[in-house]
């Protein structure tokens, strides 16, 4: 209590509130991430990839085969340690050929590490390409080395946001509580950032598509970006340095 403190002999409670007050307090800092890999995924060829391609595909295609994404940004190596994540807004820029109509496409934290390797797909990249030695696939966390847990990749069954896609254009996944707890996990344990996966619409009608087309970070224009808002531990200020050396040697002469 600050009626036991040494300090109080110089310094009444109310003076030491009003110091405390002055202090200043750490303010946010808004930094923006682009994906360290990114990949695409696909039921249909499981064995495909578009690890290097120009284009992140979602969604369904000619039925009920699925096709997802990978995404994954290295927060710890921009955002300092200890800071407290306050928001998290993925951007993704879609744009392609045929609109299907409006449908969700949600972000769903990945528990298993992957990678993204050479593959490119042709053909709009719809398919993907064969799989090179390292990309993710359908299959494979990493082909030729070892597969996921779940057929069409490791994630959290809940999603962390989602956002309904229409008409080309950039979209926001604006910051939830799920997003904000996501990023501060990568941040405090790094070893286990595995980034988003990318789902689309998989439940509609399967005789009728869902794909959705976005920009990879491989893209000449409008990459992925993920913004985040943090606010980073306070550095000691001189006055609270002064404080405390005046009670180390208050104390002292005690």
């Amino acid at each position: 209590m600050i009626l036991d403190h040494p300090m109080n002999a110089l310094f009444p409670p109310i003076v030491l509130l009003a110091l405390a007050a002055a202090l200043p307090s750490a303010s946010a800092v808004t930094v923006a991430l682009s994906p360290t890999q990114d990949n695409a995924i696909f039921q249909e060829v499981p064995d495909n990839s578009n690890g290097a391609g120009e284009f992140l595909v979602v969604g369904t295609r000619f039925g009920a085969f699925h096709r997802r994404s990978l995404l994954s940004f290295d927060v710890a190596a921009t955002v300092p340690a200890g800071a407290t994540i306050d928001a998290a807004v993925l951007t993704l820029q879609f744009t392609t050929p045929r609109n299907w109509g409006s449908f969700p496409v949600s972000l769903h934290r990945i528990t298993t590490d992957w990678e993204e390797a050479g593959s490119i797909g042709t053909m709009g990249q719809g398919f993907g390409a064969l799989a090179l030695s390292g990309d993710a696939t359908w299959s494979s966390n990493v082909h030729g080395t070892s597969n996921w847990n779940s057929a069409g990749g490791d994630f959290m069954f809940g999603a962390s946001a989602t956002q309904f896609i229409d008409g080309n254009g950039a979209y926001d996944w604006n910051s939830t509580t799920g997003s904000v707890v996501d990023v501060q996990k990568w941040l405090d344990s790094p070893s286990q950032n595995f980034g988003w996966i990318v789902v689309g619409d998989e439940i509609t009608d399967p005789l009728e598509a869902t794909a959705k087309r976005f920009h990879s970070r491989e893209n000449a224009t409008d990459q992925p970006r993920l913004v985040i808002e943090f606010t980073p531990v306070p550095e000691p200020s001189s006055l609270m340095l002064m404080l405390a050396s005046l009670g180390l040697v208050i104390t002292r002469k005690r």
